[in-house]
């Protein structure tokens, strides 16, 4: 896979430097959601003509199969051959379908993919603790119900104080 900075220098990137600025071991949680970002971009992309429905169809398909290839427990095998989750999933893209895979990009940029993919993942997160938010005021009802009537000693800095129904 070339390197995302390949074009702009000679050298290789200094060890340092690059366990520094890798972000695979960090962004690949967005993978779920990154897949699912442009599943819907290249659907998008055939409903306004930008490319054909065949190549939307085959670049869904490829995705499809990134997604399903994917084991959280294989990450150090791929992070040392890609920076990020981004450049993961397109180098896997095109390792299945070939140069189609390029059309992904068509009319938007890496920072608005990078951005669109955090949000849905974010997203995703944010209803999973609210669930577990509810989860806990939910136990939380049902231990005080049971617990109605029951005295306890109340504190007050650190110091037992009046007794207080629990």
């Amino acid at each position: 896979m070339k390197n995302l900075w390949s074009g702009r220098f000679k050298k290789a990137i200094h060890p340092v430097l690059k366990d520094f600025s890798y972000s695979f071991a960090t962004d690949s949680e967005l993978l779920h959601a990154e897949v699912d970002v442009n599943r819907a971009y290249a659907r998008m992309l055939a409903k306004v003509g930008l490319i054909s429905r065949a190549d939307a169809r085959k670049i869904v398909k490829g995705l499809d199969a990134v997604e399903l290839s994917w084991k959280p427990v294989t990450r150090s095998k791929y992070s040392a051959l890609y920076e990020d989750i981004h450049s993961f999933i397109q180098g896997e893209l095109e390792k299945r379908i070939g140069a189609v895979a390029k059309k992904i990009h068509t009319g938007r940029s890496r920072n608005d993919l990078v951005v669109t993919s955090t949000r849905v993942y974010l997203r995703a997160e944010i209803e999973a603790i609210s669930e577990k938010i509810r989860e806990t005021q939910r136990a939380l009802v049902y231990l005080a119900r049971k617990a109605k009537g029951m005295i306890i000693p109340g504190m007050t800095h650190l110091k037992k104080a009046q007794p207080v129904l629990l």
